[in-house]
This record gives structure tokens, sequence and C-alpha cells, in this order.
């Protein structure tokens, strides 16, 4: 069963452009903090990639941050800066300095894992530990475009009437190790979050 969500939270980065977050308090003695950074991909937030693991962190004594990347979930969508690694990562920064986190462990998917990574090659005081799921930015790219999963990703542009709920349910289940844990409930999370990403 997944943890509650809590209460949406936005950190104000600049002027129009906000991160959104949610928090989960350590059960018990607490042990630090793990932030989860998520993946791209259609319909991606940090809530529909983590619900599931949060509250086995809760348990084992660490407090929880949950976000949405730029471009993702209910995070600002801005279009007037080119989206590199660095801007994710001066994201993450800033949301760790706004929540006095002076170090934390950083859990990364994806797109998620590369922005752990240059976390912690520019910001290594920061960083705790690693846990990286699938990371990007380890591989040479022509590898990681060679995936089935990422060729399936990126074979409709964003908003094509050729991507529908059906390209995006089998999608989902190339991305998992279980497929059975591709539900309605799920597919209908990603295709709503997918809107807003158009």
């Amino acid at each position: 069963m997944p943890a509650n969500p809590a209460t949406s939270h936005y950190l104000e980065v600049a002027e129009g452009r906000a991160i959104h977050y949610t928090q989960h308090q350590a059960i018990g003695e607490a042990l630090g903090t793990v932030i989860f950074i998520h993946g791209s991909g259609p319909g991606a937030s940090g809530w529909s990639n983590f619900k599931h693991n949060v509250d086995a962190f809760q348990r084992a004594g660490y407090s929880c941050v949950v976000y949405d990347q730029w471009g993702y979930g209910k995070t600002s969508k801005p279009t007037d800066v080119d989206h590199t690694l660095d801007f994710f990562v001066s994201g993450l920064i800033a949301l760790m300095d706004a929540l006095q986190i002076e170090a934390a462990t950083l859990f990364g998917n994806s797109l998620g894992g590369a922005v752990a990574l240059g976390a912690a090659l520019d910001h290594p005081e920061r960083v705790k530990q690693l846990i990286l799921m699938a990371p990007g930015g380890i591989e040479a790219k022509a590898d990681y475009f060679a995936m089935q999963g990422i060729q399936e990703m990126v074979k409709y542009p964003m908003g094509s009437p050729e991507f529908t709920r059906d390209v995006l349910a089998n999608l989902l289940t190339l991305l998992v190790f279980d497929p059975s844990l591709v539900d309605n409930e799920l597919v209908d999370e990603r295709w709503l979050t997918l809107q807003s990403q158009n």
C-alpha cells in the first residue's frame, strides 16, 4: 500500500518557476533524508514513480522528499531555458537549500539517476549515498537509445495523436520488472499527468 502523498508544497525558485514536492517524516529514530528523483517519460512524476517506496524508507528511519523535476508533474514547465543536466541539478540543490537539507541520500531513476550522479559530482558534500535505478548518464547515448523501452518512449513526439492511453500502458509494462504492477490506476494517473506535459 503506498504511503499517503501528504500535502503538496511549492518552492518558488524564480519568478513564475516553482518546484512541487511532498515531505514524509521518518517513523522512529531519524537516520537521515532520502530525496527521490524520478525519470523522464510520458506522465512521469515523483509520486507516480516512488509512491510504493516511501513507506518502507520511513519505517527504516528516513525522512523522505518526493519532488517533480522541471517539466514534469505539478512542477513548472519552463520553455525559456534549455533542460540540461545542470538545470535539473540546480533544481535539486535549490530544493535542498530551501528545506535546509545539508546532505541526503539521493534515489534516482533513469533521468533522476543522471541528476543524482550530476549532483554527486558537482556537490559531493551534499550527497551521503546514491541509490541508482536504471540510471541515465552511464552508458553511451547510442547504447541507451537502443534499449526497447527507450525506443518506445521516443517513438512518438509529445502530444502526438498516435500516443494513446493504450500505447502508454504498453510502454509502462516495458519499464518495470513485473508487468502485473501496471494496473489501470497507474495508467490513468500517468495519462492524466501526461496531459499537462503536452
